[in-house]
């Protein structure tokens, strides 16, 4: 039986989503330096635009582009179709005429076989030749993770050019492509994917959008750019910032793949969803969930976003159909003037989800996106019914095992450190000083104690309940229980982070809705790659700065979930010897390595001899 390759669990990241931010690219580019023939280039990267533009003279513009990434499907052919499809899509997202490819290949050619790697050039083949174009040669390294993408050129006349820098007010928005490629691509990664949707996503990204061409040809269409790794939001915002106007969304006519709800409430988010929201958050108005993780959600081989002046809709809807776009020729928004106020600032506002049914969400301000809020749990792996929302999985309602497992443990390390629980009577004296109560939820406040004196016992120091000691001590001091910011958050939410204390007159409602938020801070998806469970990539808590949940708690929640013994990756030497620490407090066994296929450390944990 021939083995099935799953190009997926060889790479980190996946797609248009292991992009850098919208943010990082800015630290990156920033520069002084000024090119030759600089009056020639056309379009550089300080519009953050789609591809190069050089202008060759006798009317001619010559347009160049290269794009590669990890596999976002499993399957080989398919792998390199997209990614050859999504680096030629640029060329048209500048209205132009692709005309040349060359291959960008890496491959580690120790683990994969040579004849995977072929099947992935014959799909970026085959794309070319459906574009008509050949694929003319290129370049190959071997690398710890698949990469496959192309280096285009193309070429359009001065007059036919589109960039993302010419909206004009009272423009119609369109998008030629249904959103969702990242919220599957994570979910089928983590095989949680329903079966109804297998291959939704790989046939909608293995589109070319020849639309482009026929684009630039109409002069009433104004901006064009097409929709990839920074999701709707990020890409309409580079057309709002580089024309100065705003943007409506109408958010019941943006086609999605699937209902995407579904995998939003479930935890499928790809990391780059996050980024781009840490990145340009601010710039976008208060949007409710499942909706600001749709719309930010990174797409591979998007579709063209474009705006064109109402007067040519009828025109832009009959070329539309033409290319079999029927279910895109309803306008996605409008382009607004930019709203005076806030230097600066560019909003972009999202109408119509406020009708949405059938699940609750939180409305989130972008910016504030490590406060998103699932209305439903990750499912355990381990407990079938079971929920990870903190540190071990909570048994559904009925799950009577699992409840008494889970209840007989709690129970034994209370009586296990009864002594000590008794001498921790700096708590009640603390509150009474402040002023604050306890959290009179016994199992909760005994369950917070009991890690304060893990903390003790792995560390050295009472830190947090919620937070794991980093390199600096000046943060270290900081979240020492109880930790500096304890007085603003109660005075902001009614209790400290980790819900220890709160005000003297907060009701139990008050209480159970705190224990509530900082669960739902914790519920976020666990990622494994090769086997190895992956700790980076977590949102930063706004006020301290800090990943929530950090390395130490994921591995808690790794192991309650999938067992001894677990390869743990972190990106820091800290994070390991945090764990090598915890590990010997357990009674585990340790091993830290240089991880082989990115900067950072692999920790194997293991049961102790």
């Amino acid at each position: 039986m021939k083995d099935v390759i799953q190009l997926t669990r060889y790479s980190t990241g996946s797609g248009c989503g292991c992009k850098l931010s919208p943010a990082t690219l800015d630290t990156i580019l920033k520069g002084t330096f000024t090119f030759p023939d600089a009056d020639k280039l056309i379009v550089g990267n300080s519009t953050h635009d789609d591809a190069a533009v050089y202008d060759m003279g006798n009317n001619q513009y010559l347009i160049f582009t290269t794009d590669f990434f990890t596999p976002i499907v499993d399957d080989p052919f398919d792998f390199g179709y997209i990614a050859a499809v999504n680096a030629i899509n640029d060329v048209y997202a500048m209205g132009g005429k692709p005309i040349l490819a060359v291959a960008i290949l890496g491959w580690p050619i120790n683990r994969l076989k040579a004849e995977e790697a072929r099947r992935v050039v014959e799909g970026g083949r085959v794309a070319c030749k459906d574009a008509g174009i050949p694929l003319a040669g290129g370049h190959s390294i071997e690398n710890p993770e698949p990469i496959f993408g192309l280096a285009v050129n193309g070429l359009v006349e001065p007059a036919h050019l589109r960039t993302n820098t010419s909206a004009q007010a009272g423009d119609l928005l369109f998008l030629t492509k249904s959103l969702g490629s990242g919220l599957l691509a994570t979910a089928e990664k983590n095989v949680t994917l329903r079966k109804e949707d297998k291959g939704v996503a790989a046939a909608e990204m293995k589109k070319l959008n020849l639309l482009g061409m026929e684009l630039g040809k109409i002069p009433a269409v104004h901006a064009l750019t097409d929709v990839t790794g920074f999701g709707l939001l990020g890409h309409l915002l580079e057309i709002c910032q580089n024309s100065d106007v705003a943007a409506e969304l109408d958010y019941g006519k943006i086609h999605q793949l699937t209902d995407l709800a579904y995998y939003v409430a479930n935890g499928s988010i790809a990391g780059g969803l996050t980024r781009n929201l840490e990145s340009y958050g601010g710039e976008i108005s208060p949007i409710p969930e499942p909706a600001l993780s749709i719309l930010a959600d990174p797409q591979t081989a998007g579709g063209l976003l474009f705006t064109v002046d109402p007067l040519e809709e009828a025109n832009i809807v009959a070329l539309m159909k033409k290319y079999g776009l029927e279910k895109h020729i309803q306008p996605i928004g409008k382009i607004t003037e930019r709203a005076k106020g806030k230097k600066g600032t560019v909003r972009i506002t999202v109408r119509g989800v406020e009708s949405m049914s059938g699940r609750t969400f939180a409305m989130l301000d972008p910016q504030k996106y490590s406060e998103r809020l699932y209305a439903e749990p990750v499912q355990s792996k381990v407990f079938p019914g079971a929920r990870a929302d903190c540190s071990n999985p909570i048994p559904a309602k009925g799950s009577w095992k699992e409840m008494r497992q889970m209840m007989s443990a709690f129970f034994a390390d209370l009586w296990k450190n009864r002594k000590r629980l008794r001498k921790q009577t700096w708590i009640q004296k603390f509150a009474a000083k402040k002023g604050y109560s306890v959290n009179p939820h016994l199992m909760f406040q005994y369950n917070l104690r009991l890690w304060l004196l893990e903390s003790e016992d792995a560390f050295g120091k009472r830190y947090c309940p919620c937070f794991e000691p980093c390199n600096l001590e000046e943060i270290n001091r900081k979240m020492m229980c109880p930790c500096e910011y304890i007085d603003a958050d109660i005075k902001d939410k009614g209790t400290c982070h980790c819900t220890l204390f709160g005000r003297k007159d907060l009701s139990k409602e008050g209480w159970k809705e705190a224990e509530a938020r900082l669960m739902r801070e914790y519920r976020v998806e666990l990622k494994k790659t090769l086997d190895v469970l992956d700790t980076s990539h977590m949102p930063l808590d706004r006020h301290r700065g800090l990943k929530v949940p950090d390395s130490y708690h994921l591995t808690k929640r790794g192991i309650s979930l999938y067992g001894l013994p677990l390869q743990v990756y972190t990106e820091t030497a800290f994070e390991a010897e945090n764990l090598r620490k915890w590990a010997a407090y357990k009674g585990w066994e340790t091993q830290v390595r240089d991880y082989d296929l990115r900067p950072g450390f692999l920790v194997t944990i293991s049961p102790g001899g």
